[in-house]
């Protein structure tokens, strides 16, 4: 059934299955409503107050939240549901209000997410392929099976953020901090790391292949039996690293890396040939 409701209080409405694509709920306090499996396509909720809304199993395609309030809003999928609460492409934007909020099994291919504050968030389970994140801090955040496939990171804050297992094959991220992040058997194989700090990370397992790393830096991380083969390291620091079985065969710009301190027999490098071909003179 369409929602007809010209009112700009739809505080805890029962919304259920409602069909609301390109709905305009600018302004509108939305706190606690029941939006679960509706079809909001395209709908602006611009200045809305959507705290402790349900959005589960809901089509948001093409969605914009700006500038809203999601504190405790719930856009989760449903367990075992055959298809996911739908965020493809959607914006959220300047969105400074979200503790609580939760995204696991979110599909979220192709969104827009900028200068948003979701430190602490759950989006384990959530499809962010192709997504574009910009000026976003997610401080702590979860993403266990997640997937950033083809994703643009930049100015992104992922300071221990749990990202164990996490895909970001042909990612490109740019001048992220990734430190004290979780990414025990993540990937990033074919992704691009720009001037991104990834300091004391745990990394154990995690494949770089064919990774560009120029200018990031490993300092103090846990780089036990990661791959890096065939990766660019030019300007990388990897300053007093552990890489004990690491895999770096292949890599090029090795010698122009940082190695002070770095620890560990590796596969594929002669850390004490390196140090001897980096002495001045």
């Amino acid at each position: 059934m369409p929602l007809l409701c010209p009112s700009r209080l739809l505080k805890y409405a029962i919304l259920k299955g409602r069909m609301a694509d390109n709905a305009n709920f600018e302004g509108m306090d939305l706190e606690g409503a029941n939006f679960e499996d509706a079809s909001l396509d395209g709908a602006k909720f611009h200045n809305a107050n959507c705290r402790h809304a349900s959005f589960r199993g809901a089509s948001l395609d093409g969605a914009v939240f700006d500038a809203t309030d999601l504190t405790g809003a719930v856009f989760s999928s449903f367990e075992h549901a055959r298809k996911a609460t739908s965020l493809r492409g959607a914006e959220i934007k300047h969105v400074t209000q979200a503790a609580g909020a939760a995204f696991e099994g979110v599909d979220l291919t192709g969104a827009v997410i900028v200068d948003a504050s979701l430190d602490g968030l759950s989006f384990s389970g959530a499809t962010l392929a192709d997504a574009q994140i910009e000026s976003t801090s997610l401080r702590e955040a979860s993403f266990s099976r997640a997937t950033f496939t083809g994703a643009k990171l930049v100015g992104v804050t992922l300071t221990a953020a749990a990202l164990g297992g996490v895909q970001f094959n042909g990612a490109m991220i740019e001048s992220s901090s990734l430190s004290s992040a979780d990414l025990r058997g993540a990937s990033f194989e074919s992704a691009r790391l720009i001037g991104c700090r990834l300091h004391d990370v745990r990394a154990a397992g995690c494949d770089f292949s064919s990774a560009e790393l120029s200018e990031s830096e490993f300092d103090e991380a846990d780089l036990t039996s990661a791959k890096f083969a065939g990766a660019k390291l030019v300007g990388v620091s990897f300053a007093r690293a552990t890489i004990f079985g690491a895999n770096f065969a292949g890599v090029e710009g090795a010698v122009d890396a940082d190695w002070t301190g770095a620890h560990g027999s590796a596969f594929g490098i002669d850390l004490v040939a390196i140090r001897s071909m980096q002495l001045p003179g």
